[in-house]
């Protein structure tokens, strides 16, 4: 899927026992049921980015810029291609 990447969140926090490490990227896609661009945002885990292949800080520089993401079949990001 084509997006354009609008942001991103680098996230390290606790919540209780369990310690939060991720992204959480926003994208601007085209949807023809909206009139516009559609906005939607994912998280993904410290992980599962790294396998990208960019750092956060590069990414960063990529705001604005059209990128490919790739989904398993439960809807969750699994790859990022600038």
């Amino acid at each position: 899927m084509r997006s354009y990447l609008a942001g991103l969140q680098d996230m390290q926090f606790k919540r209780g026992e369990d310690e939060i490490d991720g992204v959480k990227l926003h994208f601007l896609s085209v949807d023809p049921n909206v009139q516009g661009k559609a906005a939607f945002n994912q998280f993904v885990r410290r992980h599962v980015f790294d396998t990208f292949g960019i750092a956060v800080a590069d990414l960063i520089e990529m705001i604005g810029s059209e990128v490919r993401i790739d989904f398993n079949p439960k809807g969750k990001i699994v790859g990022l291609e600038v």
